[in-house]
């Protein structure tokens, strides 16, 4: 697991926030806003640019922009 995930499985936060963001990207895939490709595109960046150190501050802030990608086609 990368360090995003383990950022996600420790925070109840992130949980929400990842069940949300997987409702949001379901809508979105639904209405051909966005791709399976571009959904793992999306988490390979995340998983590579989030540290141990700050993975949860990290791993919300990328959350958040990509609700507003999803949210903005």
């Amino acid at each position: 697991r990368s360090v995003a995930e383990h950022a996600i499985c420790a925070s109840k936060d992130l949980q929400f926030l990842d069940n949300e963001l997987g409702t949001a990207y379901s809508a979105a895939l639904k209405a051909g806003a966005t791709s399976v490709a571009a959904q793992r595109a999306w988490l390979q960046y995340r998983d590579t640019q989030c540290e141990a150190v700050h993975a949860e501050e990290c791993v919300r802030t990328l959350m958040w922009n990509r609700f507003d990608e999803l949210a903005s086609k």
